[in-house]
Order: structure tokens, then sequence, then C-alpha cells
């Protein structure tokens, strides 16, 4: 049986694997097979934003989401003054940073 030594990937053979792997778990899943998951960021018919658009920064690659809370208040029936009765939007951001998270092993000598 042939074996792959994982170690002798270089970074680019490694980033093709992470990404077509996660891709096709992506589709797989109960969400991507049912159509749950967007085009893109600028796709709002799907309740799953699909983030497309990553940022290169000194610490890895991040995404920022941003996001809007709905309005709570009641509105304003017909024709009615809007003066005076409006409502701040309440916005926010959520940034998701890509990184790696590793453990080193000590190698210990049998005496």
């Amino acid at each position: 049986m042939a074996t792959t030594d994982f170690g002798a990937l270089t970074d680019l053979d490694k980033k093709i694997w992470t990404l077509k792997t996660f891709k096709q778990g992506r589709d797989d899943s109960f969400f991507g097979s049912n159509g749950f998951i967007g085009a893109g960021t600028s796709d709002g018919t799907k309740p799953i934003h699909l983030v497309d658009e990553l940022t290169e920064t000194e610490r890895g690659t991040e995404a920022v989401l941003p996001m809007r809370a709905d309005l709570t208040g009641g509105g304003v029936v017909g024709d009615n003054d809007l003066d005076d009765n409006e409502e701040a939007l309440v916005v926010d951001a959520q940034t998701i940073r890509i990184d790696q998270l590793r453990n080193g092993k000590q190698h210990c000598r049998l005496h």
C-alpha cells in the first residue's frame, strides 16, 4: 500500500490540498447539499453566507463580517410625521481570523 509523506509536501501543495478538502466537506455537508449556503457575501437569499472576501494581515488571513441588527421600534403609521421618531441603526462587525494552533512534542531519551 502506498503512503503519503505529508511532511514532504510544499506549502503550495498543502494549501491546495487543504482548500480542496474543505470545499468538498462544505459541499457534501447537510447545509451545502440542501442549498442553505449562499453564493457569496452579496447573496442574501440563503440563511448561511459564504464569506469569500479575505484580507491578508501580518498575523494571518481574516474575514470581517459586517452586521446590522434589525430595527426594533414600532414604526410610523401612514403619512404621520417621521421627525423625532427616527431609530438609530445598530451596526457592528465580527472578525474571524484564520490561524493555526500547534503543539510541540518533546523528545525523550530512555536511559
